[in-house]
């Protein structure tokens, strides 16, 4: 190859980003018969999810509902050798992901480890450019990018150098973790695993934390014959064709059987409810309902939840509701004041969440396909705007994961992404070969 000549790889299909899903849409799309090519920087099927940022934290689902294969639901309980209750490793489930998509896919997918950086159209084909200086053609493109950092919230400097996602706290160090739902709790798992044993304060709007799989022993698994997901309760057909806001809660709290089952009952109408929900309706349940709703929809594994109960005992801990109001650097890290608490800490860790506003993405790539119109942000900073299957604002182009999360809600678990997956590599099959 000759000096400034860039490397060509071709496949019918290109798949952006290889975690879960879009690992799993690409074996899919191999396993029909078509060539595909996933642009991914680090392995396969792990993402941040099940990556090495994952190291020494635990799935907060049980394993018996982590198969990666809908058709074989102990597929994941039977190739890590586990009890079907258990919460496993998350860098196991990762080299789970990746050695089921290479399985599946067999010679037909092939990884180029880069970065996409940019999207032209040539003809009738995409052509992906790379930080390694290689391009990709195909003739469709999937964009399953995952999700984005969290942003700052004001008066938080991003740019600080104690504002970090995994900082190396020594063991007296102050910390402040922005957020009480699960990235939260990641975060000081992660932070006492390491032996820190200095005071964290966390916060959220309403200082809320998830609740546990109940009958579960600490740090140790489900019952083998508990659904760990509840029976669902319900939704009425009527009120999941025409739903709204105020009926919604209306069924929730007369509806009887507990918060878990009532929540599975939601998450399994929820496509079908978030479609029909009138927009103002939709605004108003991420305001006021939304944070209520994960605590019982995403529950904690029974490890970390005894941790973060152990931490407030103990005082080690402390989960504040606020928000920061004030925020400046000192010589000592950052001092900061929540309502009438004015503390000192070392690090921020922010474990809000990831920012779905695409309109504000800070990705090159991203920005681009805004630009041109091929990605459509939703306006409630949900994701984007998407078809039925999938689709973009370009012919053969698709989106899957949390991109989708505007479309149907659930597009962000296991039970959900498996079958998206699926369902994507079959529309993509039938664009190519239409």
């Amino acid at each position: 190859m000759r000096a400034g000549e860039a490397t060509v790889r071709s496949g019918v299909v290109i798949v952006v980003g290889g975690g879960f899903s879009g690992a799993l849409t690409a074996a899919h799309v191999a396993a029909r018969g078509l060539g595909c090519v996933v642009v991914e920087p680090g392995e396969l099927g792990r993402g941040l999810a099940f990556g090495p940022a994952a190291e020494g934290l635990l799935l907060n689902t049980p394993a018996r509902l982590m198969s990666a294969l809908p058709d074989e639901p102990d597929h994941f309980v039977r190739w890590l050798g586990c009890a079907p209750g258990a919460f496993a490793p998350r860098v196991a489930y990762g080299a789970y992901a990746g050695a089921t998509a290479a399985a599946l896919a067999g010679e037909r997918m092939v990884h180029v480890r880069a970065r996409a950086i940019a999207v032209e159209r040539d003809g009738a084909a995409y052509v992906v450019a790379c930080d390694d200086g290689s391009r990709v053609r195909g003739r469709a493109l999937v964009l399953a990018l995952g999700n984005a950092p969290p942003r700052a919230p004001a008066p938080i400097d991003p740019a600080w150098p104690e504002y970090r996602a995994d900082p190396p706290a020594a063991p007296g160090d102050e910390v402040l973790v922005l957020g009480t739902a699960l990235t939260a709790i990641d975060a000081i798992a992660r932070l006492r695993g390491r032996g820190h044993r200095g005071r964290i304060t966390a916060v959220s709007r309403r200082g809320l934390v998830p609740e546990s799989y109940a009958g579960a022993p600490p740090g140790e698994q489900v019952p083998s014959g508990r659904d760990a997901i509840a029976t669902p309760v319900s939704v009425p057909a009527e009120l999941v064709a025409r739903p709204s806001l105020r009926a919604l809660i209306a069924w929730w709290r007369t509806a009887g059987g507990d918060a878990a089952g009532r929540a599975a009952g939601v998450r399994a109408a929820a496509p079908a409810i978030w479609r029909a929900l009138p927009a103002d309706d939709r605004g108003a349940f991420l305001r006021h309902v939304r944070a209520r709703l994960d605590l019982v929809r995403h529950r904690a594994p029974p490890a970390l939840r005894e941790l973060v109960d152990r931490g407030r005992a103990e005082g080690w801990l402390d989960v504040v509701a606020g928000r920061v109001a004030a925020a400046h650097r000192t010589g000592d890290g950052i001092a900061y004041r929540i309502g009438a608490i004015a503390r000192t800490a070392r690090w921020i860790v922010d474990a809000t969440g990831p920012d779905r506003d695409l309109a504000r993405s800070a990705s090159p790539l991203v920005r681009d396909l805004v630009a041109r119109g091929w990605v459509v942000p939703d306006p409630l900073g949900l994701g984007a705007i998407t078809g039925a299957r999938g689709e973009l604002g370009a012919p053969g182009v698709f989106a899957v994961g949390p991109w989708r999360v505007a479309a149907v809600w659930e597009s962000t678990a296991v039970p959900e992404l498996r079958v998206q997956a699926a369902e994507t590599a079959a529309a993509v099959a039938a664009y190519v070969r239409a």
